[in-house]
């Protein structure tokens, strides 16, 4: 969300630009500078306590960047029980007891579990390019797109949108995505929904997925018919995302009052 931040606080208060007719042609180059150490002022006062700051090269374990580097890395797999885009036939995810190989393990030997190019989609010459690489660079492009859609519609209604396609993009295309993380889809999904009745299918799908995922642990199983289900589901929330794109590029670029 830092992006998006920094993309409609530059366009606003440096450039004076805005979609929306209230913000527009009203620069305040001092707001960015004071809101820039606002934010950063309040992150410090609040880690501060718990020993900690936001780069410690040192102490790499007191470091916020460090620890939320390390929590990446505490849970590997193509799905931690998410229902996107690598729960599928050629996966082979469709139960809960696996999670599979995103990435080829990394020595000490006693730890390695993904060996013999397991994570590995394909080289580039003698380079082999993990899972893990090719799901993080499917979210950068839809990101991309994202902030682009932010940059153009910076009113109240286009900033949904784009948040809205941030959040099912990082549920629906990196690999390590728990369950949980659908549920920031659905607040967004839901507020587009009550302004349009065309995202009421992006609220039911986000809904059914969320429901689906928060109650796994009693019908996911390595069975044919929870691969199906399952399947479906992930192959429905992932179809939400050129969807949303689609409708988002169908948008004027400047909010028109009725």
């Amino acid at each position: 969300m830092i992006p998006i931040v920094a993309i409609v606080g530059l366009k606003r208060h440096l450039f004076g630009r805005s979609a929306d007719p209230e913000r527009d042609g009203r620069p305040d180059r001092l707001r960015v500078l004071t809101s820039l150490a606002a934010g950063v002022g309040t992150l410090v006062v609040l880690i501060w306590p718990f020993g900690l700051s936001i780069w410690a090269p040192a102490q790499p374990t007191h470091g916020l960047i460090d620890r939320f580097i390390s929590a990446a890395n505490l849970y590997k797999g193509l799905t931690i029980n998410a229902f996107n885009l690598w729960r599928n036939a050629w996966s082979g995810m469709g139960d809960t007891i696996t999670w599979g190989c995103d990435a080829p393990s990394l020595p000490p030997p006693e730890t390695q579990s993904c060996v013999g190019g397991a994570g590995v989609a394909f080289t580039l010459g003698s380079m082999p390019v993990s899972w893990q690489l090719v799901g993080a660079v499917l979210f950068g492009v839809a990101a991309l797109i994202a902030y682009w859609q932010i940059a153009r519609r910076d009113d109240a209604e286009g900033l949904l949108f784009g948040a809205l396609v941030l959040a099912v993009a990082f549920f629906a295309l990196p690999t390590r995505v728990h369950e949980r993380y659908v549920y920031y889809c659905v607040p967004l999904a839901t507020v587009l929904a009550v302004q349009e009745p065309r995202w009421w299918i992006a609220w039911a799908v986000m809904s059914v997925v969320a429901t689906a995922e928060m109650l796994s642990h009693l019908w996911v199983g390595p069975s044919p018919g929870s691969f199906a289900v399952s399947g479906l589901l992930a192959a429905a929330a992932v179809c939400m995302l050129p969807w949303a794109l689609a409708a988002i590029a169908a948008r004027p670029t400047e909010h028109v009052e009725s």
